[in-house]
């Protein structure tokens, strides 16, 4: 689809109902008295559970944002091509003339456009144009996760896979089978938007970890000052 064929739409705030159950909009933030300038594109989905929002990176699904209850309020607006485009996700081509999708009717839609009066009319002749020249095919690819599968769409990873392959990577640095840099450099072969999603996972782990190793300290010291019971008598 042409980038001229949509425009934005104003931000709106409301539930994910208000939006239209949308199963794409490009999210403007939740605090209702200050919408974001420019939003990001991201994938709506519901369950019996609630609201689960992921944003879309360079063509790939970067792990879930937020979730909530399905009331939840949020600002959005609709997705155009063109933040379909910034966030890395192919279009699919139209008519330059009509806008109608190419195909087996496409000529037929283009033709029922003329009335009688402009089919009297003498019409100029058109211009050749140029031959159009073809996009590269999104080639299928194997998941970089390791799970074997194809993406089926160019992208790296399957449809939350990129969150498992940091989760994975976390774990080996926690049970000591492989270092942090090791685990950033593994994440930073396959894209830097990986890389900077299992660099925030590990500075949350070490974070959570030393909370934890601080609180264990902090009541042994509590214990070891505690005044020894007296004898009874």
């Amino acid at each position: 689809m042409s980038e001229t064929t949509t425009t934005a739409t104003e931000p709106t705030w409301g539930t994910h109902k208000d939006h239209g159950h949308a199963d794409q909009l490009v999210l403007l933030g939740r605090d209702r008295k200050s919408p974001l300038a420019e939003g990001k594109l991201a994938l709506i989905s519901t369950d019996r559970d609630g609201l689960h929002v992921k944003y879309v990176v360079d063509g790939i699904v970067g792990g879930e944002f937020w979730f909530g209850g399905v009331a939840s309020r949020f600002w959005a607006r609709p997705v155009t091509d063109a933040d379909r485009i910034a966030a890395g996700v192919s279009v699919a081509d139209t008519c330059d003339e009509c806008f109608a999708p190419e195909g087996e009717e496409h000529e037929e839609y283009c033709s029922s456009t003329d009335t009688e009066e402009t089919a009297m009319a003498t019409k100029p002749a058109k211009t050749e144009k140029p031959a159009k020249t073809p996009k590269p095919e999104l080639v299928p690819v194997q998941c970089q996760c390791g799970c074997g599968q194809v993406t089926g769409k160019g992208s790296l990873f399957r449809q939350g896979h990129d969150a498992r392959m940091v989760s994975n990577l976390v774990a080996l640095v926690g049970k000591g089978e492989t270092s942090r840099d090791e685990a950033i450099k593994a994440a930073a072969k396959i894209s830097e938007p990986l890389k900077a999603k299992t660099t925030r996972a590990l500075d949350n782990a070490q974070a959570r970890a030393d909370k934890a190793a601080a609180a264990k300290q902090a009541k042994a010291a509590a214990k070891d000052a505690a005044p020894a019971p007296a004898d009874a008598k």
